[in-house]
């Protein structure tokens, strides 16, 4: 029996399920179980010729870094001969966007830039009380601002690994009301009247 795991370490982000690979030549049934640090992790799946794909639950990846599983086949008529492939996962972390931007602002307001880390893909702004002008799907939006109160913009991307935050970050933006200027004071005078007070 020839008994392989893929040559990859396949990548996956924290809190994701891992997929590892297996191919063989065994003719007959075969039985495969998973281990990790030499527990049996109740995984297990029947197949004849590969490749076969192992789903590693989020469970067993619980932080980041590299989880090393050891797959035992057999093929139920010679145990215990047993042979024992090794698999591996890399878990990354995931990003913490940050946004830099104009607060208090004043209703109105256009053109207001706001910016996250450069170099990602598949960013996602959003926005409460205002507008997206330009920028969208970029690291740089510029934004108008319609509504007074309390509002927010939020963002979340893709790093290198393809892994987004858990929850896009949000930033508060308070927008002010603009002032009304009143004015008091006499609407008849006299010609050539002075010292009259607005």
């Amino acid at each position: 029996m020839v008994f392989n795991t893929s040559a990859a370490t396949p990548n996956v982000c924290l809190g994701q399920t891992g997929t590892v690979q297996l191919s063989g030549s065994e003719n007959n049934a075969v039985t495969y179980e998973v281990y990790a640090a030499g527990i049996p992790t109740g995984i297990t799946l029947t197949g004849t010729n590969g490749p076969l794909n192992f789903t590693i639950p989020a469970s067993l990846l619980p932080s980041v870094g590299t989880f090393n599983f050891t797959i035992r086949a057999t093929n139920g008529f010679c145990t215990p001969t047993f042979m024992n492939g090794t698999a591996s996962i890399n878990v990354n972390p995931l990003p913490v966007p940050t946004i830099s931007g104009l607060t208090p602002v004043c209703q109105g307001t256009t053109g207001v830039s706001y910016v996250t880390e450069s170099g990602k893909s598949a960013y996602t702004w959003t926005i409460s009380g205002g507008t997206i002008t330009s920028g969208a799907g970029t690291n740089t939006v510029l934004v108008t601002w319609n509504t007074t109160g309390a509002e927010s913009i939020s963002v979340n991307y893709q790093d290198v690994n393809g892994c987004s935050a858990a929850t896009p970050t949000t930033k508060a933006v308070t927008v002010n009301p603009l002032p009304v200027p009143t004015i008091t004071g006499s609407a008849s005078v006299c010609i050539n009247a002075t010292g009259v007070t607005y």
